[in-house]
This record gives C-alpha cells, sequence and structure tokens, in this order.
C-alpha cells in the first residue's frame, strides 16, 4: 500500500455540456464500480466537490428552453474557452439577488440547480448551473452512504460575497451541509456526537 487516501475531484464534469459541475450518478458510479474496478476501496477514497458554478452561454435566446452551447465548442477549444465562465457560490447569490431572482430549477437526477438570464450588454442567453447547500447535502450523505472516508470542497473561498455579512452566511450555509452529512453518516452507523 502506497497510498492511505485518494482524493478524486468529483466536479467538472460537464464534458463540453451545459449542465451539472458534479454529477450526482457518475460520482456515484466512480466509487461504486470504476475505483473499486482499480482496486481502490470507497472506504479509501475522500471525494471534494465544487463551491464554485458554471456560466454557460447559450445558442438560444429563450429562458428557460433547453440551452445549448454555440456551434463548435464541443470541437474546438478556442470556441469552448468562451462559451462559459466559472462563478464562485457566493457570485452565484449575489448575481441571482442582482437579477431579481429569477426561477431558480432542481435536477433531482443529478442533484444540481441553475438559472437563466439575458446579459443586458451582450443579449446572449446564459445558463448558470451551482450547486448549493441542498445539493451538497444529497451528495454529502449518499457519497458517505457509499462508505467514502470523507468528503472536500473545492474550493472554500468560493463563497466570498459582495458584504462580509452575506459571505459569513454563505460560508455558515456551506458549513452546515457537510456537518449534516457527516453526522447523518454518524447517526446511520451508531455512532453519535
Amino acid at each position: 500500500q502506497c497510498l492511505d487516501y485518494i482524493v478524486p475531484m468529483a466536479y467538472d464534469m460537464t464534458g463540453r455540456a451545459v449542465g451539472a459541475n458534479a454529477p450526482l450518478p457518475a460520482i456515484l458510479d466512480g466509487v461504486r464500480r470504476q475505483y473499486p474496478a482499480l482496486g481502490v476501496a470507497p472506504s479509501r477514497l475522500i471525494v471534494a466537490l465544487p463551491w464554485y458554478a458554471y456560466s454557460f452561454v447559450c445558442s438560444t435566446p429563450s429562458l428557460g428552453s433547453d440551452c445549448s452551447l454555440p456551434v463548435g465548442a464541443k470541437h474546438n477549444s478556442a470556441i469552448w474557452e468562451n462559451s462559459y465562465a466559472q462563478l464562485g457560490y457566493g457570485e452565484v447569490l449575489d448575481l441571482h439577488s442582482t437579477l431579481g431572482r429569477p426561477l431558480v430549477s432542481y435536477n433531482q437526477t443529478a442533484q444540481y440547480k441553475w438559472f437563466d438570464f439575458t446579459n443586458q450588454t451582450t443579449r446572449q442567453r446564459h445558463r448558470v448551473s451551482f450547486d448549493d447547500p441542498e445539493t451538497l447535502l444529497v451528495k454529502y450523505k449518499a457519497l458517505l452512504q457509499a462508505g467514502v472516508a470523507g468528503v472536500g470542497a473545492w474550493t472554500i473561498s468560493a463563497t466570498q460575497r459582495s458584504s462580509v455579512a452575506a459571505t459569513e452566511a454563505a460560508s455558515h450555509d456551506m458549513w452546515r451541509a457537510v456537518a449534516r452529512g457527516l453526522m447523518a453518516n454518524e447517526t446511520a452507523s451508531g455512532i453519535s456526537m
């Protein structure tokens, strides 16, 4: 044995498509099937999940409709690089508030949320795809129930917001999800805190 643990970075899994940064079914497939096939037990994994989001440029203008990337983004790196931006979780909260709190949709299968907006300068539609305390809690619980050694985050500074109080609230909510996920696992295994 050479390593005590491996920390898979279970994010950036969009595959040059609009969708979940960290889709739960794909993460669990890695933990339950792919790593064990390589001889790595789930108990040797500390799975890191994203505290950041993507804002994708959509090729269609209708808010709420399917969002496809601009033509060529899947095969042309230059087009792909101009088709998205990363946002910290705090930036997502600030943007959502600034935009007047547009409708947030929830994909229960992949466990992520998203909302659309039109950039008033470029007139381009964007889809912001993100995780929040609610989706992360589901993922933390599922991972710990699958037998992983622990969970991590990239990056904990992504809760930075437009004010200190708002940043502290966002950080508190994200850390609370981690704690709740860990406590649910320990309660299920008979350990009390």
